[in-house]
């Protein structure tokens, strides 16, 4: 969502709309699944919601491989978050150059 005002390309993002249920992140890997259905790829998920060090099932189970970052909800993203999606990016065969 701030891609654009900080010069950056603009990168997909997927709503899920309106939250029903207990586990906010099996609702939201139902919407990623749907969208990634379209068109299977490697994905970033950034969101406050997700916790990398424990158990994604519904995240895994869509099969495709992921980074999961969860950035602090008062902090934001961090230099190290934005270092982790680059490193990923490049493993998947994007680039991390940037250049204004």
């Amino acid at each position: 969502m701030l891609c654009q005002p900080l010069g950056f390309p603009r990168w997909p993002s997927v709503e899920a709309g309106s939250f029903t249920g207990r586990n906010r992140v099996d609702y939201k890997a139902k919407a990623v699944g749907a969208y990634l259905d379209q068109s299977p790829r490697p994905f970033a998920w950034v969101d406050d919601d997700v916790r990398p060090g424990r158990s994604n099932r519904a995240v895994a189970e869509l099969g495709l491989e992921y980074i999961l970052i969860s950035p602090g909800r008062y902090v934001g993203l961090t230099l190290g978050h934005v270092g982790a999606l680059l490193e990923f990016a490049t493993r998947q065969g994007g680039t991390a150059a940037h250049r204004r």
